[in-house]
Formats: structure tokens, C-alpha cells, sequence
């Protein structure tokens, strides 16, 4: 797989450090009273059984629950009700293996939602070394059900650890519903995977570092196609920062229309930070329906919010010939236009592929266009859904637009024109001329693709150099 991120050494050596002071921080979860699950020979065989039997954790009693090397099938769904202060470990990711069976897709099938592991209502959790599985064994087939493999919902604030985890899933590999905007849920060194929804934020504040987060269409899961498939979905009230990760969305069904996307906002309010990361788009099949939306960032919030993406890359790309479908690296369909989009030091790339109803770095509609800044950045290009670049949205690298060249007022003549490329989305910008041999020189004729050096009088040749600001 290709890489295009280019994030600074500075913005690495940020990122690791903010990391490591996090994980120091975070040692002290994974402490207390032990208990070993296995399938003999340890204190209790199954995960459900050892949570069962923790009647007095608390802040100053913490228990871990420690799963031993090995695959331990479920076929029930496990629930801390509401215990707070328990951590999970295992040997290490793929070593440890928490894994639903054939039993507990067929036995849930048919109802409209169902947990794998449900932490809701519950703090001072930690999952670590660990892989929670419930997509391996799906029978297939079970297509009204929404099955989600690690689930967190409180009304009042939460405080959840994974690191060096492995969490697989159908409907939602990770998510949360909060209804209070002080939890705090932290993602390290994890790999996150589902068919659907790889993380669903609502509410809550997530920090994800050093993980890698993939949503997978593909047609022969359970759950059904959905109107949606995304890496990490942000809804809600929320801030959520996203560090030195990959975030992938990839599908390869004929036909879809689902909307595919490596991060989907739409929330009504807080911040989004991506940093040093790679959000990546991949269609690997040249069939879509003619709306389908394919992108690294959708935005559909309908309240202004800030999102900054610093020393990252967009990447999107498709086979050739796409049939259809809307495919960017940022598709911008808010009903508020005072949201703020900020590109720092990012690119946004086609990695390749052509077609497509609307294909471009920056894809949105007639109506609506964000409030977008970029800084060093690189956005070649722009296009509404019915054609034409978007106005007020600035391609090259920098929302500064920078060009400049030198262009000749030969000696018998009095005016020169000068072509734009690309050309500026309006004529709101400015021209610093500095002509030799004394000359005054003027511009006329401004248009979005170019405009004119002029002076007065005629005898020797004038050079002239030119600087467009916008």
C-alpha cells in the first residue's frame, strides 16, 4: 500500500511525546486484584463469570481481569453492569483473543441492535494487549441486526483506556453514545477493523494515537450494506484528536451507493484535530451509482465547527473509468457556512484513477462552501456537483495563492498579457509589478485567467516582474 504523509520530524517528535507521557499516566490502571480467565486452569473460564465476580472495585481497589494466551469463544454477549475500575489485559493482541462464536451471531439474529462487549455506565476501564472479535465468525446472512463488538454509553462521565488492542467488527467495531461531554476515551497503538463503522463517536472526547482504523465494505457480512460505511464517524457534541494514525476506508462491491468515507463528520459543535496522520480513500471497485459519496472527509454538520487537519495526507484514489459518484479527498455538504475547515502543512492527493460524476481535492455543492483555510498545503483542485470549479475556494499550496514570473514589453510594443495556471477562482487578488530601465508599467484587463502589463511609451524592451497575492 502506498504512503504518502509527509508530517514534519517536529510534528512526530510532539506526537510520541504527548504519547508517552499519556501511557506513563495510564500504568497505574492495570493494577489490583488479579483474576485469570482461560478455558482450565485459570480462576474462571469465561470473561462474563470473572466480572460476575467482582462485587467491591473501586478507585482505590482496582481489579484486572488478565486473559490468558489462547482463543476464548462467547457465545453470550459480556456486560460490566455498570462496575467501574476493571481493566482487561491480555498477552498481547492476537495472543489473547476474546472472540464471539457462530452461536452468539445465529442466537442474536433478528434483533435491531446487539453487544458484544457493553462497558456502558462504567469508568476507569482498560482494555489492553487484547483482541475483542466479533466479525470472524459471522455466519453471514444476518442482515437486519446491528452487531457492535465494544460499546460505551453513560449519562455521566466516563473515563475508557484501549492500548495495543485488536478490536474487530460487523455494524461497529468501538463507538460510544455519551450524554456528557467531559468522558474521555483514548485509543493507543490499536488496530481497529469492521465492515461498517470502524469508530462511532457521539458525545464524548477521543484521543487516538499511533492506531490503525479501517472500514471494509464488502458483501458477504452480516449487518446489511447501510446508508454509511466510514473509518470514524464523529456526531454529537465532541473534540476529538487524531494522531500520527491511519484512518482507511475501502470497498470493493459493485454498485454500491453507500457512502464511503475515511472520517465522516457530522456533529453539531466541538473540534476536530487530525496530526500527522493519513486519512486514505480506496475504490477498488469501477462501479458506483451516481451519487454515491466517496472521500478522505465529509462534512454534513449543520453548525459551525473547527477542523483542522496539520502535517497530513488526504489520499484518495479509484480504478480507472469510475461510473459514477461524487470522489474527493474533502466533500463539503454543510448547511453552515461559517464552519471552519484548516489545511496546515497538508496535502490532499489523487493517488490515481479517473471518473467519477464529480471528481476533485475539494468536491461540494452549488449552495454551500466552507470557510477554508490552507497553509503550505496542497489543493489542485475544486468542483461543484454540477460542474465548475467552487468559487472562493483557492487551489496551489496555500490559500495565499502565490504566483509570480517575469514577462517582456518587447521594444516596439506597449502592453503584454500574462495567463494565470491555474487559473485564480475569482478576481479578488492582487498584482506587485517591479519594471526595469525606469519604465511605468500598469495592469488592465483582469480576469480570473490572466491579465495585462502595460506602459506608454515605446523604444527598448521592458521587462517585468510580477507577483499575484490572493
Amino acid at each position: 500500500m502506498k504512503s504518502f504523509s509527509r508530517p514534519s520530524i517536529r510534528t512526530f517528535a510532539l506526537a510520541v511525546s504527548f504519547i508517552l507521557v499519556s501511557m506513563t499516566a495510564q500504568e497505574a490502571w492495570a493494577t489490583g486484584t488479579l483474576i485469570t480467565v482461560c478455558p482450565s486452569g485459570c480462576d474462571y473460564s469465561t470473561v462474563q463469570s470473572a466480572i460476575d465476580s467482582i462485587t467491591d472495585s473501586s478507585v482505590s481497589k482496582p481489579y484486572t481481569v488478565m486473559l490468558e494466551s489462547g482463543v476464548l469463544l462467547s457465545n453470550t454477549s459480556i456486560s460490566l453492569g455498570g462496575k467501574n475500575y476493571i481493566h482487561f489485559v491480555g498477552r498481547g493482541m492476537g495472543a489473547s483473543v476474546l472472540r464471539a462464536s457462530t452461536a452468539w451471531f445465529d442466537d442474536n439474529a433478528g434483533l435491531s441492535e446487539v453487544t458484544f462487549f457493553d462497558i456502558s455506565g462504567s469508568t476507569g476501564v482498560s482494555v489492553q494487549n487484547l483482541t475483542i472479535d466479533a466479525k470472524t465468525n459471522d455466519p453471514g446472512g444476518h442482515v437486519s441486526t446491528t452487531y457492535k463488538t465494544v460499546w460505551a454509553q453513560s449519562s455521566t462521565p466516563i473515563r475508557i483506556l484501549f492500548r495495543g488492542c485488536e478490536i474487530l467488527g460487523l455494524s461497529v467495531a468501538l463507538g460510544e453514545t455519551s450524554g456528557n461531554s467531559s468522558s474521555l476515551i483514548e485509543v493507543m497503538d490499536s488496530k481497529i477493523l469492521a465492515s461498517k463503522v470502524g469508530v462511532q463517536i457521539y458525545g464524548s472526547i477521543w484521543h487516538v494515537f499511533s492506531s490503525d482504523i479501517r472500514a471494509v465494505q464488502d458483501s458477504t457480512s452480516s449487518s446489511g450494506a447501510g446508508l454509511y460505511i466510514y473509518a470514524v464517524g464523529i456526531g454529537g457534541v465532541e473534540d476529538t484528536t487524531i494522531w500520527g494514525s491511519h484512518v482507511h476506508a475501502e470497498s470493493s462491491v459493485d454498485g454500491s451507493g453507500s457512502d464511503l468515507t475515511a472520517l465522516r463528520e457530522f456533529g453539531t459543535g466541538g473540534s476536530i484535530l487530525v496530526q500527522g496522520s493519513q486519512l486514505h480513500l480506496k475504490m477498488k471497485s469501477a462501479s458506483a451509482t451516481s451519487s454515491r459519496k466517496m472521500s478522505t472527509f465529509y462534512t454534513t454538520t449543520t453548525t459551525a465547527k473547527k477542523i483542522d487537519f496539520v502535517g497530513s495526507a488526504l489520499v484518495y484514489e479509484s480504478p480507472a473509468n469510475l461510473s459514477g459518484g461524487w470522489i474527493g479527498g474533502v466533500i463539503y455538504l454543510s448547511s453552515n457556512l461559517s464552519q471552519e475547515v484548516n489545511l496546515v502543512g497538508t496535502e490532499i492527493i489523487d493517488a490515481g484513477g479517473t471518473g467519477g460524476t464529480a471528481r476533485a481535492d475539494i468536491v461540494g455543492s452549488s449552495s454551500q462552501k466552507p470557510l477554508l483555510r490552507s497553509s503550505g498545503s496542497r489543493v489542485l483542485s475544486t468542483t461543484l456537483v454540477a460542474g465548475g470549479p467552487i468559487p472562493g475556494i483557492e487551489t496551489l499550496h496555500s490559500t495565499m495563492n502565490t504566483q509570480s514570473g517575469n514577462a517582456t514589453i518587447v521594444s516596439n510594443g506597449t502592453s503584454v498579457s500574462v495567463t494565470l495556471s491555474p487559473a485564480m477562482p475569482d478576481t479578488n487578488y492582487r498584482i506587485g509589478i517591479s519594471a526595469d530601465q525606469g519604465q511605468v508599467v500598469w495592469v488592465t484587463n483582469k480576469t480570473t485567467t490572466g491579465f495585462t502589463l502595460n506602459r506608454a511609451t515605446t523604444g527598448v524592451a521592458v521587462g517585468v516582474d510580477w507577483t499575484v497575492t490572493r
